[in-house]
């Protein structure tokens, strides 16, 4: 997954980096490498994101620590 469209699809969930970095369990500065096309993001990435997605919304938040929700 490229940068663009992991950018797209974290704003479209509202999701910040920081909890990208924790939801996938990868370093800040890794998952900002993703986001700008320094390095590419693994497959697993987007594995993630799509099962993040089929969660209701209200369910979300229960995935991240107190300190990395919004």
């Amino acid at each position: 997954m490229g940068g663009d469209e992991l950018r797209a699809r974290i704003k479209r969930l509202g999701m910040s980096q920081r909890q990208l970095s924790a939801l996938t369990r990868a370093h800040e500065v890794t998952v900002s490498n993703w986001i700008n096309d320094k390095h590419e993001a693994p497959d697993m990435v987007g594995v993630v994101l799509d099962a993040y997605e089929l969660l209701p919304i209200n369910k979300r938040a229960l995935l991240f620590p107190k300190a990395v929700r919004k």
